[in-house]
């Protein structure tokens, strides 16, 4: 998170608790249950979440293949992604 937010990473958890503190959500995070066990913060809109996710793309460097994902087990990893990178892509060819 330090190399993307620019904010040094000892600082993270006093930015991740000011967070917390400017936007109260109690009981803020959603467990997807089943397969996936996806953890979503509460009123993160898709488009938001495509945009974590083209993120993570960049960092993993799966920018042309998400398929280098499968060894990992994650069965619903990819089409997960996918959906989220698909929500952010169509509202931006919206816009």
């Amino acid at each position: 998170m330090a190399k993307y937010s620019g904010i040094p990473a000892d600082e993270i958890p006093t930015a991740l608790e000011a967070f917390d503190r400017f936007f109260p959500i109690p009981n803020g995070w959603l467990t997807t249950p089943g397969n996936t066990d996806i953890h979503t913060l509460k009123m993160v809109p898709w488009v938001f979440q495509g945009i974590g996710a083209h993120q993570r793309r960049i960092q993993y460097n799966l920018v042309d293949n998400l398929s280098a994902l499968r060894p990992t087990g994650a069965l619903y990893t990819i089409p997960d992604l996918a959906k989220r990178l698909g929500c952010t892509v169509d509202f931006l060819l919206e816009a």
